[in-house]
């Protein structure tokens, strides 16, 4: 009699291929900009009655209607390609746009690295970066350092490795060891800032996202989960308790929804205006932006010469989108930065950046400068006809638009 295992697996390999549903899908090879690996990607397929296309590093969705938005996935490896995980519906395409948005300094997708040790020893696998934390495989969760693994990515100041390994009968694990020495390039660790997202149905929790997707913690609709990020657009990465032990793992991420909040409308009445980039990264617009009462903004460049810095003029500059302001957790830097501005893209994507007033001088209200962040940089923008604002060396840095 075939093992539980091997047959749970075989089932799962049938469905994420599409072969239960006799559909198509068609893969395109693209290199990892890191180590230069090649991998095939899902390029084109159609399920749910959508059709998916991969433009660039996004996808386009398109209904039976004809109607389209873009979904905010990264490119999906086609070794952890499910079908049964797509979207349904571009409503549901939209929303989880949304919930990548909040996830958005958290993305676990992008680079890799094939490591091959060739060392004949072992190391346990932890489900969370402790030694106290939870270990598969009945506690017992362990690699060879003989064969190739995937180098996921790299805490090197907490000296943890995130990696996925195969285990036998087409089942993998995806887990933490010690930081091995090892003289190639390597893919560094995310932010992995938690943030508590409600579940809208019933989902699983696997440390086994591209095999057999073995279930290591359930958790029902409404119970509320601890959101560490996002690995392509099929799966969020998340945090519980087993045994008592913390564990983190992959839950479907069209199972989560978005948090209840309410705009802060007296915030958004005093946005209204034009802003023109006073320093850092070019966030918001290359020149300046506007925002309007109506609750939209528009990203502007300017006519002014090269000289004149900040802008004095700005030109709206493409589409005007809907936008919204909302109190903020605490996600910059371990931070709080009060309020968190949202942004509905032309295209169904949805942006999310960290917002706060900045003080540029004695003489103004404390409501001339905007500091606007995103990951681990941001930029400034000084409401036009205010006193100029002189960013300090260590907050004018990067380009993060």
């Amino acid at each position: 009699m075939m093992k539980r295992g091997l047959l749970a697996a075989l089932l799962c390999a049938l469905l994420c291929a599409g072969v239960a549903r006799a559909e198509e899908y068609t893969y395109a090879l693209r290199k990892n900009l890191l180590t230069g690996e090649a991998r095939a990607v899902f390029s084109r397929g159609e399920a749910n009655g959508l059709t998916f296309e991969l433009d660039d590093d996004r996808y386009t969705v398109t209904d039976a209607a004809g109607e389209t938005t873009v979904w905010g996935a990264e490119e999906i490896a086609r070794d952890g390609f499910c079908a049964d995980l797509l979207p349904r519906s571009l409503d549901e395409v939209r929303r989880m746009n949304r919930v990548m948005a909040y996830l958005a300094d958290d993305a676990l997708s992008g680079t890799w690295a094939t490591v091959e040790l060739r060392q004949n020893r072992t190391v346990p696998v932890y489900a969370a970066p402790s030694e106290d934390a939870w270990r598969g495989a009945n506690g017992r969760a362990a690699v060879s350092l003989a064969g190739p693994f995937t180098l996921l990515a790299s805490f090197g100041n907490e000296g943890w490795w995130l990696i996925e390994y195969e285990t036998g009968g087409g089942a993998r694990r995806v887990g933490y060891i010690p930081q091995q020495a090892y003289d190639r390039a390597v893919p560094y660790g995310w932010w992995l800032i938690p943030m508590t997202l409600p579940l809208r149905e019933d989902a699983a929790m696997t440390d086994d996202p591209h095999g057999g997707r073995r279930e290591i913690a359930r958790f029902a609709a409404g119970e509320s989960l601890t959101v560490l990020g996002y690995y392509d657009g099929l799966w969020a990465y998340a945090q519980t308790e087993i045994d008592g032990k913390t564990a983190q793992g992959f839950v479907p991420l069209r199972a989560l929804t978005t948090l209840e909040e309410e705009p802060l409308m007296d915030v958004m009445a005093e946005l209204t205006g034009e802003w023109a980039f006073a320093g850092g990264g070019e966030v918001l617009g290359l020149a300046g932006v506007i925002f309007s009462e109506d609750g939209r903004l528009c990203a502007c460049t300017t006519d002014d010469d090269d000289s004149v810095f900040p802008a004095e003029h700005l030109i709206a500059d493409g589409a005007w989108c809907p936008y919204a302001v909302y109190d903020s957790p605490d996600r910059v830097y371990g931070e709080h930065v009060p309020y968190v501005l949202e942004i509905a893209r032309e295209d169904g994507t949805v942006r999310r950046y960290s917002l706060e007033w900045i003080d540029a001088s004695e003489a103004c209200s404390g409501r001339d400068t905007l500091g606007v962040y995103v990951g681990e940089g941001g930029g400034f923008y000084q409401r036009m006809g205010e006193p100029e604002f002189e960013p300090q060396p260590e907050e004018a840095a990067g380009d993060w638009g």
